[in-house]
Parts: structure tokens; sequence; C-alpha cells
């Protein structure tokens, strides 16, 4: 691994996940970071994807090659909730923006309960009183139970960050 590899990055930098991370980018979407997946691991596809962007995003990947050739972050664990905790100990700031949508990146816009009846199950609709919606691909977003179990709303709160929304699957 290179040095760059082993520092902190900035944090105000967008990510461009690849394939073997697909699941880490779409939790640091949710957490409000600007991520971009790329579903493929071929060297030729990122490598274009990381030099074309007009705006700079850092490549994470399980990929020890694609890290070192690209001055990425390389992310040694299975677990997403440890990924997480790998690269957010890797970048300078705990700065980001709105949480975003895990399918679509676009920023999360609040709703009120009106906008989303019939749109999810009653229990769900009678259990929260918050929720967001992503206005590019419709998908509702709210607190869930899962969330927690997974373990990013503790990392969440140990690394001081907001987690504002779950996300509805």
């Amino acid at each position: 691994m290179n040095d760059k590899s082993q520092n902190s990055f900035d944090s105000n930098v967008g990510f461009i996940c690849d394939l073997t991370v697909v699941k880490l980018g779409k939790k640091l979407r949710i957490l409000g970071y600007d991520v971009e997946i790329v579903k493929s691991s071929n060297m030729a596809t990122i490598e274009n994807v990381v030099k074309t962007k007009n705006i700079k995003k850092l490549l994470i990947t399980k990929s020890r090659e694609l890290a070192r050739k690209l001055s990425g972050i390389l992310v040694l664990s299975n677990n997403v909730s440890e990924q997480i905790e790998e690269v957010l100990s890797k970048i300078q700031s705990t700065a980001r923006g709105n949480p975003r949508c895990s399918e679509c990146n676009a920023e999360l816009i609040e709703c009120s309960k009106e906008d989303i009846v019939g749109k999810v199950p009653t229990y769900i609709f009678e259990s929260f009183e918050r929720f967001k919606h992503c206005p590019k691909c419709g998908k509702i977003f709210w607190e869930g139970s899962h969330f927690k179990f997974r373990g990013v709303w503790n990392l969440a709160k140990t690394k001081d960050f907001k987690l504002r929304r779950g996300e509805s699957k």
C-alpha cells in the first residue's frame, strides 16, 4: 500500500465504491456521504470512472491492487459496520451532507405523514412520526429498528454522528 492510502483523507471528497463494497456504499449514502457505486471491479472500468469525474471522489475497495494503483481506501473487513468504521477512521473530519437515497444517491427530503399514506405498511405508518422520501426514485425512508441491529446506529452515536433516517428495506 502506498503512503497516501495509509494517511487520512479529506472528508469533503465524495466516494466511489466498486463491486466489492456495494453495501458499504449504500450505508455511507444513508449517513450523508456522496457515493457513486460502480458495479464492477475491473481495473480499466474503475480507473476510467475515477479519472473522468469532474469532481474529486475517492475510491473505496477491497481490492489491494485498485487501492494501491488509484490511491484509494482499502477496506479489510467483510462486516459492513466495521467497514464504515474503517472508512470513517481514515477521513479527516465528520462533515457530511444530508442523508441520501441508498439506491440513487439523491438527497432525501423530509415529508409529512399525510404524503406517505398507503405508501408504507400500516404498522410502519403508525409506529413512526418522521419520514423522508427520495425526490428522484420515490423511495421512502424511516429510522427502522433493523438499522440499529446492524451496528450502524451505535457506530453513528459513538462517532458523534447524527443518523437521521434508516432505509425502508
